[in-house]
């Protein structure tokens, strides 16, 4: 269900209250046009307009990761996988599977470039 004008309102001050007025993704401050709710888990799949499961982005990071577990650009740590697996714990999940393919290629490319072995970089 869509929020209205008073909902989104009230929402985006809670959320800027938890967890500051920085774009979830980027870490740029957001200024009231720039800033956007982003849903963690997308309405498309299910995600509802609660407090878990938004935060603010600015337009740019929230059209650009559309469906998708993170923005193009962005590199996931270990506390955002923490953070969507708590939203997407259903393993037949479209989502569930795109953020497992996004940590296993992010995985083989921090094994690269530092030289470590991403299977042990986590003990």
């Amino acid at each position: 269900m869509a929020m209205n004008t008073k909902q989104r309102k009230s929402k985006t001050q809670q959320i800027d209250g938890r967890y500051g007025s920085c774009c979830r993704w980027c870490k740029k401050p957001l200024s009231p046009s720039n800033r956007t709710l982003e849903h963690m888990k997308p309405k498309s799949m299910g995600g509802k307009n609660d407090l878990e499961n938004l935060r603010l982005a600015c337009r740019q990071c929230n059209s650009s990761r559309r469906n998708n577990p993170f923005p193009p650009s962005y590199s996931p740590c270990w506390e955002d996988i923490h953070e969507l697996a708590s939203l997407f714990n259903n393993p037949s999940n479209k989502a569930y599977e795109s953020t497992i393919t996004t940590i296993t290629k992010v995985q083989k490319f921090r094994s690269v470039a530092t030289g470590v072995d991403a299977s042990i970089a986590c003990q």
